[in-house]
């Protein structure tokens, strides 16, 4: 399961067609979703245009748009399910856009929503980087840290002054 934080649409695309091609597991964040639907989308326009420009027959046609939708069957249903994941839902919620117009505007809502924050029962969220990606915490200072007024470092930067009273030398 990949729980990167990549947001370019062409790598997002591009790992739902290939490494995530019929992966119903995990979890797909809404930039992920929405950029495959987008994908689809401009697909169907080229593949239209290019037919529509080259006079092809309506057999033609019939048997083009079949295929492309062959081929956007399964990662579509992936990507759908792992985004109803990433909202807390079961796959199975993806059946409620067979009920007519409520269905479709359910399915549409659910899309749409925030992620779950922090993990589910179908993995951690992809919107928060991996445990061990995380930066260290600060290292701890060997004295108290002062105020930065001399020459404009950061206050951690500097030694508490010794001439200072309230550091009691």
């Amino acid at each position: 399961m990949d729980n990167s934080v990549e947001q370019n649409p062409i790598a997002l695309v591009k790992t739902a067609f290939t490494r995530k091609y019929a992966d119903f597991s995990g979890r797909a964040r809404r930039s992920e979703f929405w950029f495959f639907q987008l994908a689809v989308f401009l697909l169907a326009i080229a593949v239209g245009l290019l037919l529509g420009l080259s006079g092809a027959s309506d057999d033609a046609l019939n048997i083009l748009t079949g295929l492309l939708s062959l081929l956007i069957l399964v990662p579509s249903l992936a990507v759908t399910v792992r985004r109803l994941h990433d909202t807390g839902r079961s796959g199975w919620w993806y059946l409620i856009g067979l009920i007519p117009v409520v269905g479709t505007i359910a399915l549409l809502i659910f899309s749409v929503q925030d992620s779950q924050m922090g993990s589910n029962k179908w993995g951690p969220s992809p919107k928060e980087p991996p445990v061990h990606d995380l930066p260290s915490p600060r290292p701890q200072t060997a004295g108290p840290v002062v105020p930065a007024t001399r020459m404009g470092l950061e206050a951690d930067m500097l030694p508490p002054d010794p001439s200072d009273r309230k550091y009691g030398r």
